[in-house]
């Protein structure tokens, strides 16, 4: 039985959300203990090492969807709940920045593979018929990720942010499951196209500026969400930039 659009993409909408925390909210929070000068260095090696991890994930071919991804995303997240706490920050702003920097990377990586795997394998069980509505299923679910992100860890409190872990954690693994058991396994290879008759080569697909025009986009956003804590709280002195941070990232994506 196949999947609705919707479950089938739940695990990617999940790590959207988590990857709009990851980038724009987390491991501002947890570096925030450190002197000014020392906070924009270090939460950019947290950003690069994430990057480089993702781009790690990216180049390996994608996977049937199993627990694995969900499972250590669930636990990393988690892992960075519990850094922001106190007996955490018992142990110095300088030792939870760096845990925190070091987890927030991997957890990344984890929710890169987790739609990396999960992708491919919705496509394939809505089938030709129904590719339409699995890729605006898609679509909405990474958008309400990206915008959910941010504004939920900045506003929820710990065990509140732990119940969002468990539920989206609690999504994917169900998603894993309904994709596997409709036999959606991921393509290991992408067939090439072959040369035409006259021996030219395909001609190149439109679709390939507009892809990177996004990702550029999205790189752009990503930049600036990560730096728009430390301006609010370093530079426009707001005691309560965290509670605004989450509307003020919402709104470049609503508009």
């Amino acid at each position: 039985m196949r999947p609705g659009p919707l479950l089938a993409n739940a695990g990617p909408g999940w790590a959207a959300l988590a990857s709009g925390a990851l980038i724009a909210v987390v491991p501002q929070g947890l570096m925030a203990g450190l002197p000014a000068a020392a906070q924009g260095p270090a939460l950019s090696a947290a950003l690069l090492g994430g990057t480089l991890l993702s781009a790690a994930v990216m180049r390996r071919p994608p996977r049937p969807p199993g627990p694995a991804a969900p499972l250590a995303l669930g636990a990393a997240l988690i892992g960075l709940i519990g850094l922001g706490l106190p007996p955490a920050r018992a142990l110095g702003p300088a030792a939870v920045a760096a845990a925190g920097g070091a987890l927030s990377a991997v957890a990344r990586a984890c929710a890169m593979a987790l739609s990396r795997d999960h992708d491919p394998a919705a496509v394939a069980a809505a089938g030709p018929a129904g590719r339409a509505a699995n890729d605006r299923a898609g679509l909405l679910l990474r958008l309400g990720g990206m915008l959910a992100g941010p504004a939920a860890f900045s506003a929820l409190p710990p065990m509140g942010l732990t119940l969002l872990c468990a539920s989206g954690t609690a999504a994917a693994l169900r998603a894993a499951a309904a994709l596997r058991a409709a036999g959606a396994a991921p393509p290991s290879e992408v067939p090439v196209p072959a040369a035409s008759s006259g021996g030219q080569a395909p001609a190149a697909s439109p679709v390939g500026p507009l892809l990177w025009s996004g990702r550029l986009l999205y790189a752009a956003f990503s930049v600036l969400s990560a730096l728009l804590r430390p301006l609010l709280e370093q530079h426009h002195a707001l005691p309560d930039a965290p509670a605004r941070l989450g509307a003020l990232l919402a709104l470049p994506l609503v508009a």
